[in-house]
Parts: structure tokens; C-alpha cells; sequence
């Protein structure tokens, strides 16, 4: 069985996330999940609602999935590494969630919270998030 090693593709010296072209852990496991949360504030104004309406509020916050399935949890560590000097060259943004819409799935259909259309710089700035951990 042949084996591959992450740090034989990046610069010496260099971090995880600084040019690497490490092997991509498959995003397979259902029990993980990359979400965006808001601010604590928004937050508690938005689980009383979800809590009520929504039969997964009560077990998770208000949050925006970036990524689901996600990776395994033997591979949660080093994607993880990898993942935080990415994301911390985002500069956090303000995003308006003004519209709602749904998706169905076999159990029944999630209806979710929207981001604005109207402002073009906020949706560009989610879609930059999602590129950067999506392609990482």
C-alpha cells in the first residue's frame, strides 16, 4: 500500500495553506460539517425562532453551511491546520440576510434565510469564504 505525505509537496518551512498542493482529504463524513456563525448577538435574536420552527434548532446555533459533508474526523486536524491561516486573510464583512427559500430533501424541506441580492459586494464576500475552503 503506497502512502503519501502532505509535507513533501510544500516549501520548506513554509505553513500548511502557503502554496502547499497537499492531497485533498474527501469530504465524505456526514457527522462534520463547515458552517459560517454570526456574531453571538444575531445569534441569540435568531434561536428563539429556529427553536420553535426549526426541529434542529435546539441542537445547533444559527449558522450558514459552507461545506456539508465535510471531512472525516481523521483528516478534521490537518484540514483544520490547513483551513485557519486561510480564512484568517478574510476580513470579517457585514451580510444581510433579507430574502427566504427552501430545498427539499427526502425528510422534508429546509427553508432557509437568504443573502442579499441587492448588495453585490456581500454575496462576492461569501462567495470569496466559500472559495477559499472549498478549494483548499
Amino acid at each position: 500500500m503506497a502512502s503519501t505525505s502532505t509535507s513533501a509537496s510544500r516549501q520548506p518551512g513554509s505553513s500548511p495553506g502557503q502554496g502547499q498542493t497537499a492531497p485533498k482529504a474527501p469530504l465524505i463524513a456526514y457527522n462534520n460539517v463547515l458552517v459560517l456563525l454570526p456574531p453571538r448577538e444575531v445569534a441569540h435574536r435568531l434561536n428563539p425562532f429556529r427553536a420553535v420552527h426549526d426541529k434542529a434548532g435546539i441542537r445547533w446555533t444559527a449558522h450558514i453551511t459552507l461545506l456539508f459533508p465535510f471531512v472525516a474526523d481523521s483528516h478534521l486536524q490537518s484540514t483544520l491546520d490547513i483551513l485557519r491561516p486561510l480564512v484568517a486573510t478574510v476580513k470579517p464583512f457585514k451580510l444581510t440576510l433579507d430574502g427566504v427559500d427552501r430545498f427539499s430533501k427526502p425528510s422534508g424541506d429546509t427553508v432557509h434565510l437568504t443573502a442579499g441580492k441587492k448588495n453585490k459586494e456581500e454575496n462576492d464576500n461569501v462567495q470569496r469564504l466559500w472559495k477559499i475552503v472549498s478549494g483548499a
